[in-house]
């Protein structure tokens, strides 16, 4: 166990990834009103088109 080796990206990636995640899951947050929305917006659309 005392020999397995474990490879760590470097620091600079590693804080790349962290940054590109974080703005993924705000972009993710920022969509959730948008999604949560489209089905009444849906049904408004379809009932102005009737």
């Amino acid at each position: 166990m005392r020999n397995i080796k474990v490879l760590v990206r470097p620091m600079v990636e590693q804080r790349r990834l962290v940054a590109e995640v974080q703005m993924l899951e705000k972009r993710v947050v920022d969509a959730q009103p948008v999604i949560g929305a489209a089905p009444a917006r849906e049904q408004a659309i379809l009932q102005g088109h009737c």
